[in-house]
């Protein structure tokens, strides 16, 4: 590893180390602003209708476990990775709180290291994790870790957005100044034509255009009710290609060819 990818590992643990080592008392959908909600809430529905009872299940970067609870519950045998020792604690400490301590394992490793995973797995998710990892080297690692047949699920803020991409470089600096050129966003473009190497895609999704604005108003004003309607909208705009690029976040299924 170049001394430059080193210290940014480095920045990044002690960034993510810092979290909130009290916020395991929530999962899923439920951990996130109602405006924020809809790709998680579009990711458990899908999860609902599959049969996921002793299945395989990874969480790959799973931070403190947020979505690793949820496939838990409907009967998988969930392994959590991720680099952050503060992170895995907190994620063992979610699955105890909810009573999915003999489902979940969790392991402290680098994204990059997958000597420790014996098994394959029926399914994978990666959730707002890829600004850190290299794509093509993460696909094909992920493509490797699954079973024939196996399920990615991929959700992701992605760039394309002028205001969102301003937004987030403000972000970036707060976690490192230095580093902040180095995490910059994938497109959806990007992410999509890097994973048909490995995978077939099942399914598209985008989320998070005009809900940007109920977000600001949840935040700033505690107005909820009208998310809803900024879903719609969202919803309607979606339908159309040229806006898709202009969404916050994406949500890829894709399956092992």
């Amino acid at each position: 590893m170049s001394d430059k990818k080193r210290n940014l590992k480095e920045v990044l643990v002690n960034h993510f180390d810092r979290q909130d080592k009290d916020s395991f008392k929530n999962f899923g959908s439920s951990s996130f602003t109602k405006s924020w909600q809809e790709p998680y809430k579009f990711l458990e529905n899908y999860l609902r209708k599959k049969n996921l009872h002793n299945k395989s299940f990874l969480d790959y970067c799973c931070g403190t476990g947020v979505h690793s609870i949820f496939p838990a519950k409907l009967g998988a045998k969930v392994t959590g990775t991720d680099f952050s020792p503060a992170s895995i604690n907190i994620a063992k400490k979610r699955a105890n709180f909810f009573h999915v301590e003999r489902e979940c394992n969790f392991i402290l490793q680098d994204a990059k290291d997958i000597k420790a995973l014996k098994d394959k797995f029926d399914f994978a998710i990666c959730i707002q994790s890829l600004l850190y990892l290299d794509l093509d080297d993460t696909f094909e690692r992920l493509s490797k870790l699954l079973k024939e047949n196996g399920e990615l699920i991929i959700i992701e803020s992605v760039s394309g957005n002028f205001l969102f991409d301003l937004n987030r470089k403000r972000n970036a600096k707060k976690i490192s100044s230095i580093f902040s050129n180095s995490l910059n966003k994938y497109s959806s473009l990007e992410i999509i034509d890097t994973s048909k190497k490995y995978f077939d895609i099942s399914k598209e999704e985008y989320f998070g255009l005009t809900t940007s604005l109920s977000y600001i108003l949840e935040k700033k004003l505690k107005i909820t009710f009208l998310t809803k309607i900024f879903i719609f909208f969202d919803l309607l705009l979606k339908k159309i290609p040229f806006f898709r690029k202009f969404f916050f976040t994406t949500l890829i299924i894709l399956r092992k060819n």
